[in-house]
């Protein structure tokens, strides 16, 4: 029996994904693959002790559980985040300093928190990202390769996902 975390507090779901689409919903502190069909912290409790195959996402912070789907989901772990930005890369760029640009490549998804971004280019991938805005967590639109996109505000990146 696998014993949850206690920093898996019971929340309300709250969605910012369709089902079948490869988006997550977000269940206290850990995002759920939508395409599992659950909402509730018991629901997740009981898929976590089920024998359901499952991929799941651990910090290495504290041994939390940040990201749970099916096995047949399971992302390509390939993404490298580098320190510059290559032109192939997918690359966050910054709106003022002291922060720097964060590059990306490789096929997966990517959590983490790159705050003060105003625009991003797609390098030879196809990328979508999700951020906080004024509290919010969007899910941005897919971007083909070849593309600079910019933001009509400041953003912090929550999640980088290249195709």
């Amino acid at each position: 029996m696998l014993a949850l975390p206690a920093c898996i507090a019971p929340a309300t779901a709250v969605s910012f994904a369709d089902a079948g689409t490869g988006d997550y919903i977000r269940i206290g502190d850990t995002d759920v693959s939508a395409s599992l069909g659950i909402s509730q912290q018991r629901e997740l409790e009981e898929l976590l002790n089920s024998d359901t195959p499952l991929y799941v996402e651990q910090s290495v912070d504290d041994g939390s559980i940040l990201t749970v789907g099916p096995l047949s989901e399971m992302p390509d772990k390939a993404i490298v985040q580098h320190s510059t930005c290559a032109k192939t890369d997918v690359c966050l760029l910054p709106y003022t300093a002291p922060y720097a640009s964060f590059g990306f490549s490789g096929k997966g998804s990517k959590q983490g928190n790159w705050p003060n971004i105003s625009e991003y280019t797609s390098g030879k991938w196809t990328t979508s990202l999700q951020w906080l805005y004024k509290g919010s967590l969007v899910k941005g639109a897919k971007i083909k390769p070849n593309t600079h996109a910019y933001f009509n505000g400041i953003v912090t990146i929550k999640r980088v996902t290249i195709y």
